[in-house]
């Protein structure tokens, strides 16, 4: 390495120190008060590590979930704290960064690198309630210890390798992949090494990092989170893995993998292929110490790049239609992007011993440069970066001619590596990396800011939070965006909300659970009138507050409030049929006054859509039902002291007449719900309720005589 006489004088600790404080400021300044926006991810990471004990989570992230559990002191600000945190991991990974490159170049050109890594668009996750941050701290310690020789204390060196990558399947289960591409490295570097006597070295590497990763990973786990731990997997993903396996063809499998691995290809051409060009060229380097230290950062950078791409291509094609193909998920893979920064900071411009080695590397860097220019004159076209996927990639979107200028830059940066100088060779690539990282870190930087933007999950969260936190345990969420569900839930900082996911259009009644006080509903979702005792109605939801009378469940064998009942089968899944002409329910307690009752229900055969009589002492009522499961209200008025529910079935018919089977019963209609409960003063009318619903009608009737058993109890 060249001496530089300004290398001494200028306090390069202090620079790495005073950069990463500037950083952590810039990064708390930005990712303060932004709204969640990655669902159910942060939901999931946030109510497992605050909200439940750690040993009931799903996701095997223990280590990572004891550490957040901080955040609970924060109280309502705890994304804010939990944002403190990330960013704090994150900034820390900078002197491993520096003490990497350090090996490899000057400290000037180390400080600026390893800042300008932590300054990129990686930083982005920051924002998140999710295990990144910390995850990319630990690769880079993993990264600091790994990229030393081995071959003098093998067993050490692969114990703490073992134990970091254990601690990092605490974090994140992808450590497992992780785990195999340092193995795989250990081999590789042991076979081209060109020295004898690495092989024991590297069994016995292989040896004690396999078995402290386990070690680590059981024991630290069955800690943190009991019995539950000692499934590797976890139960998310180990449901995951039985829904994806076997749902495709073998074929469109590897079909899938190759495409996004392609796509994949292509994107890493385009952003490093200067970077990739100097890593290509250092394997082929012969002679002394340093070329050998050269091959093994190397191959390292390759293992793990290149074992983490193949994964990631095989999981997009694994989730079948669940996962669109175009996705690139770059998250997976790109905390070690700035390994391959030790390509052209290695390179001393040493020429291979074999002519066929330089041929083979020529080639390389020329498909290299062909991929990048076909990526960024089309090939990217046909993949859709998202920001919480591909922060790298995000500003591509809608950019035709930078995208070709970027390419053409990118192919001359990586044909460089064959006729420049190799000092030029070298800064041609750095300054290609800082322009990459510049473009995207502005583009993510902007999408960061976005998260500033409430809307109607973020306000109905923190409104039941704050105003009605006593209904959060009886509340539920319905409509058709499931992730504004998640993300209102989310915002209640709450387990208790019930969400109900809606098709497009469909209607709410059938969905909601009656035994609820609150529905929450989002969008064009809305309840009818007289299926709430009150509502609040605010920009993009609804509050509707249900009548808190009990529920009558027919799907049981004594249903409660119930003193007998007559005209109905035994129960089924769903409910009871109708076998009679009439169906008389008796009640424990007597009606009176106003009574609202909310029946769901399903017709059969004939009786579809025909006015079924319902009455309840002097008051009588009429509505119509479907032949798939609805809920209707119905308000009775002047009600004096009855006790039964009697309920006219226009053509009770048997589904053997209609060939339907051998069922001789007479069905008409299906009962699966009832719920009675007094009408709230404020919704009262001195006259009948005027029913413009087609499906109900109306009328009075004389005083009825009091009704008589006519079966003995249910049981």
């Amino acid at each position: 390495m060249k001496y530089d006489p300004t290398a001494q004088k200028i306090p390069w600790n202090i620079v790495l120190l005073a950069g990463m404080a500037a950083i952590l400021t810039g990064l708390m300044f930005r990712d303060h008060g932004l709204y969640a926006s990655v669902f159910g991810d942060e939901w999931s990471y946030s109510s497992y590590s605050r909200l439940s004990p750690i040993s009931d989570a799903k996701l095997p992230s223990y280590l990572y979930l004891w550490i957040y559990r901080l955040t609970n002191q924060c109280g309502s600000g705890f994304l804010d704290c939990a944002r403190v945190l990330n960013a704090a991991f994150f900034v820390a990974a900078a002197p491993f960064l520096f003490a990497i490159f350090r090996k490899f170049t000057g400290p000037g050109k180390a400080v600026v690198l390893a800042l300008a890594s932590i300054a990129g668009p990686a930083n982005s996750f920051t924002v998140y309630f999710m295990p990144e941050s910390l995850y990319y701290l630990f690769f880079w310690i993993l990264s600091f210890w790994v990229l030393r020789p081995y071959a003098q204390r093998p067993w050490s060196y692969g114990a703490v390798s073992g134990l970091i990558l254990g601690l990092m399947c605490l974090i994140k289960l992808h450590a497992l992949f992780m785990l195999a591409a340092f193995c795989a490295y250990v081999l590789a570097d042991a076979i081209c090494s060109g020295t004898r006597g690495r092989g024991k070295p590297a069994l016995a590497v292989l040896a004690a990092s396999i078995a402290c990763f386990f070690a680590t990973r059981f024991g630290l786990g069955y800690v943190l989170g009991g019995p539950g731990s000692l499934s590797l997997l976890g139960e998310f993903y180990q449901v995951q893995a039985q829904n994806s396996s076997g749902q495709q063809p073998l074929d469109a499998l590897a079909w899938g993998t190759l495409k996004s691995a392609w796509g994949h290809l292509l994107a890493l051409c385009f952003l490093f292929g200067p970077l990739l060009a100097g890593v290509v060229v250092n394997l082929i380097r012969s002679g002394d110490e340093a070329a050998e230290r050269a091959r093994s950062a190397m191959l390292f950078t390759l293992a793990t790049l290149g074992g983490l791409v193949a994964i990631t291509g095989y999981f997009t094609a694994s989730m079948g239609t669940i996962e669109s193909g175009a996705r690139l998920h770059m998250r997976y893979y790109d905390f070690c992007l700035p390994l391959l920064l030790l390509g052209p900071l290695a390179w001393r411009g040493s020429e291979a011993s074999g002519v066929w080695l330089r041929r083979l590397a020529t080639a390389a860097l020329i498909v290299i440069a062909l991929l990048a220019l076909y990526a960024g004159a089309m090939g990217l076209r046909a993949y859709t970066p998202f920001i919480v996927d591909a922060p790298e990639l995000i500003w591509i979107n809608g950019r035709k001619r930078l995208l070709i200028l970027i390419g053409l830059l990118g192919a001359a940066a990586t044909l460089g590596f064959l006729w420049s100088d190799f000092r030029k060779a070298r800064w041609h690539a750095i300054v290609y990396y800082l322009l990459i990282i510049g473009l995207s870190t502005h583009t993510a930087s902007k999408f960061v800011r976005h998260q500033k933007d409430t809307d109607a999950a973020v306000n109905a969260g923190n409104l039941l939070r704050s105003a009605h936190p006593g209904l959060l345990e009886r509340s539920q969420f319905i409509g058709d965006n499931v992730f504004t569900l998640v993300k209102a839930k989310f915002y209640t900082d709450s387990l208790a909300p019930v969400l109900t996911p809606l098709d497009k259009g469909s209607a709410a009644e059938p969905s909601v659970d009656w035994t609820r006080d609150l529905v929450v509903s989002f969008g064009e979702t809305t309840l009818p009138e007289g299926a709430y005792v009150r509502k609040q109605s605010h920009e993009g939801f609804t509050l509707y507050w249900l009548d808190k009378g009990d529920a009558i469940d027919f799907k049981q064998a004594q249903p409660r409030q119930i003193r007998s009942m007559s005209g109905l089968s035994p129960p089924e899944t769903f409910g009871r049929w109708s076998n009679a002409q009439e169906v008389l329910i008796t009640l424990d307690a007597p009606m009176a006054n106003d009574v609202r009752i909310t029946l769901t229900a399903i017709a059969f055969g004939p009786n579809v859509g025909k006015p079924i009589p319902i009455s309840i002492g002097n008051v009588a009522r009429s509505m119509t039902f479907e032949q798939e499961p609805q809920t209707r209200v119905l308000e009775f008025h002047g009600v004096k002291d009855a006790q039964v529910i009697r309920i006219g079935i226009p053509q009770p018919t048997s589904p053997a007449s209609l060939g339907m089977g051998q069922d001789p019963r007479l069905l008409g209609i299906g009962l699966s719900q009832l719920r009675i409960g007094e009408i709230d003063p404020v919704s009262k009318t001195d006259a009948p309720a005027k029913c413009e619903a087609p499906h109900c009608s109306t009328q009075s009737l004389p005083q009825a005589p009091p009704e008589k058993e006519t079966t003995a109890p249910a049981r």
